[in-house]
């Protein structure tokens, strides 16, 4: 199926884009705006009186929020080198591309309830890792075979040799991740109902990559978020498919880093 005309017009200009550092370092002085001194968020409070706020972990209200707080505070962009652990790259797997619910709207169209937030339920974007040096799993590419029920299973994806040159690029060579989520939009899906919608089409990619980056940060390991657009024109005959992002992962996080 072919996307609408706004929505594909928007992956076709970021495909054009030159991916950045995808990690937490000062980027090269080319980049930066020349003058660039200020911005508005600097500007001196309208209030002299600061708003004081608790955020120790005993003013929190449950054990989850005292978690995901804690999940928060230690999160960083970073790719350690060594083996990425297989139980959080297959619940990453499965949290984002299962369904809790499936159901028809009164025009027909299917309604999916999953863990991230998708404009009108339309859920265009799925996950697919790819693993190079994961303990306790094979190098190559799997998915989440549809329901929360569904099994992760190994699949071939036709082309995919341009998906890991282009996260290598956008990663400067520093480190060659462990194991890769990347996120893949089938456009047409979220186009049927919004025409116009191409902001909530990266909205959708940027909550669910940044819930893959929290998770792994949960599990203490190293992670970053990656810019990168591509189209995978053989992996679906007929349909245009897109990556619009991915999580590359590392090893493990230590204690007391």
């Amino acid at each position: 199926m072919i996307a609408s005309e706004e929505v594909r017009n928007s992956l076709r200009t970021a495909t054009s884009v030159t991916p950045v550092n995808a990690l937490d370092v000062d980027p090269p002085p080319s980049v930066l705006a020349a003058g660039s001194t200020t911005h508005w968020l600097t500007r001196q409070p309208v209030s002299a009186e600061p708003i004081v706020i608790d955020l120790s972990p005993a003013a929190h209200v449950s054990p989850a929020a005292t978690a995901l707080a804690e999940t928060l505070e230690t999160r960083r962009s970073q790719l350690l080198p060594g083996h990425a652990p297989a139980r959080p790259l297959l619940e990453v797997l499965h949290r984002l591309g299962s369904s809790r619910h499936v159901t028809l709207d009164d025009a027909g169209r299917v309604w999916q309830s999953k863990p991230t937030p998708s404009a009108g339920g339309t859920h265009s974007v799925e996950p697919i890792l790819h693993t190079r040096n994961a303990l306790g799993l094979q190098p190559g590419w799997s998915r989440q075979a549809g329901s929360i029920f569904g099994e992760i299973a190994l699949v071939g994806l036709p082309g995919a040799d341009i998906l890991t040159t282009t996260l290598d690029a956008a990663l400067w060579g520093k480190v060659q991740p462990a194991a890769t989520v990347f996120a893949v939009c089938d456009p047409h899906l979220l186009s049927d109902r919004y025409p116009a919608g191409s902001s909530l089409l990266w909205r959708d990619a940027g909550a669910f990559l940044m819930t893959a980056h929290l998770l792994m940060s949960a599990h203490r390991v190293s992670s970053t978020i990656v810019g990168v657009c591509i189209e995978l024109p053989e992996m679906a005959a007929g349909d245009e498919v897109f990556v619009v992002g991915a999580v590359a992962v590392g090893g493990s996080i230590s204690e007391g880093s």
